[in-house]
């Protein structure tokens, strides 16, 4: 941190300790104030307690609207991806049909444009909170590690498969309710991918497209696979009336989801395109 950025937060922290010797109540503006000269000074873990801090003990009041927003900026600026996707669905629920609301989803709109490469929700998955989401990690560790010896000097080790798949399936029975078990139906997908069987290709895509129906909510995880299936139909099965179907598919839920411009719309519009059958 520069040094100029410091002695800035330090003023701020000397002021605002300085006022809280007074007897005088410190209201919500003082606080909103504060948190705002730290978000200022891209200090935002310490702005983000703040925002908390006012919408905890402050609800209704212009600031604790404002702090809604502003705590899922502070979440964004940390690339904390799905936690800010997390907080600004929470607020477009809890706040139904206001400005605050409409704000938020517009926020949600970009964050969504930003993350849906499959290079960034690679590098930002997310964090584990709960017992189960550390449980469901762990699963998914076990699983990873056996995919990556199914396939050796052109054979398939069936075994490693089987340990994948067991490990996949404790995280489904035994997680469900942990959105990082959305990530079992990857490895799931992939590890049957790596059999290279026409039958195994067909449970890939089967396996992948389970996400949507259950963890529906996970939509970069979801477009995601909706893409994979439709790939594997058209490259590994030839299945090429499938594969439009699942392009088709593809484009639907990335405009639903994204937006009418977005990297998996305009994939799915190019794979159909060279396949000789283009989308509507």
């Amino acid at each position: 941190m520069k040094k100029a950025t410091c002695g800035k937060i330090l003023l701020i922290i000397v002021v605002f300790v300085a006022v809280s010797g007074v007897k005088a109540e410190i209201g919500a503006g003082n606080y909103f104030k504060y948190a705002c000269a730290l978000y200022e000074n891209e200090d935002f873990f310490y702005a983000a307690e703040q925002f908390i801090k006012i919408t905890r003990d402050y609800p209704g009041t212009k600031e604790a609207t404002e702090a809604e927003y502003l705590l899922g900026e502070c979440l964004q600026r940390e690339k904390r991806y799905w936690a800010a996707m997390d907080h600004y669905k929470g607020v477009i629920k809890n706040y139904p049909n206001t400005e605050l609301s409409k704000k938020c989803a517009e926020a949600l709109q970009m964050l969504k444009m930003l993350i849906e490469s499959s290079l960034i929700l690679a590098e930002n998955e997310r964090t584990p909170v709960t017992m189960n989401d550390m449980l469901s990690r762990a699963y998914a560790y076990n699983a990873e590690d056996s995919e990556t010896r199914i396939y050796i000097n052109g054979a398939v080790v069936e075994p490693e498969f089987q340990a994948g798949m067991f490990w996949t399936d404790k995280a489904i029975t035994e997680c469900k309710s942990s959105l990082l078990t959305a990530k079992a139906f990857d490895v799931r997908g992939f590890s049957c991918w790596l059999r290279t069987s026409p039958e195994d290709y067909k449970r890939c895509i089967d396996e992948m497209m389970k996400i949507f129906e259950m963890y529906p909510e996970e939509d970069q995880r979801v477009l995601r696979n909706i893409q994979w299936s439709a790939d594997t139909a058209k490259n590994q099965l030839g299945d090429t009336a499938y594969a439009r179907k699942l392009y088709k598919k593809l484009l639907e839920e990335s405009k639903k989801r994204i937006g009418d411009v977005s990297y998996y719309g305009t994939y799915a519009k190019t794979q159909a395109c060279i396949m000789g059958q283009p989308l509507e």
